[in-house]
């Protein structure tokens, strides 16, 4: 899943948002992902943060596996209105 098609799923996230939810959906831990994306921890920590916050994301729960939940529930929901 590309930056583009996650933008189109989830508007309200900034581009630095969506850069890292593609890295979190990729398995990447916080260490990568500060590496890839040449940030520091803090600041990763900020824009999980900030996803968590803007998707409503439970802080006991997974971001990984909510945000996984969350795109099969989105294709679901397409899919639903193009057979309506």
């Amino acid at each position: 899943m590309d930056d583009c098609d996650l933008a189109r799923r989830f508007p309200c996230l900034t581009k630095s948002e969506t850069d890292v939810c593609r890295l979190i959906l990729a398995g990447k831990k916080r260490s990568e992902i500060c590496l890839l994306l040449d940030k520091t921890e803090n600041n990763v920590d900020v824009t999980r943060n900030h996803i968590r916050k803007k998707l409503n994301v439970p802080t006991d729960q997974d971001l990984q596996k909510f945000l996984i939940n969350l795109l099969i529930e989105k294709e679901y929901s397409k899919k639903e209105e193009i057979n309506k």
